[in-house]
């Protein structure tokens, strides 16, 4: 079995009532960024592969 490394960037638009007002954005979605990406995900293209 081969191992690769895939790399997708994801493009997300997050509704700006989704923050605190004391949230940062970068480090709420850092924390948790897979639920932005399931809920919020508009456009994913992979950048890279690479073989292990």
């Amino acid at each position: 079995m081969s191992k690769y490394t895939v790399n997708v960037e994801y493009t997300i638009d997050v509704p700006d009532d989704e923050f605190e007002e004391n949230d940062d954005p970068i480090v709420e979605i850092d924390d948790d960024f897979n639920y932005f990406i399931d809920t919020f995900q508009t456009e994913a293209y992979c950048s890279s592969v690479e073989k292990w």
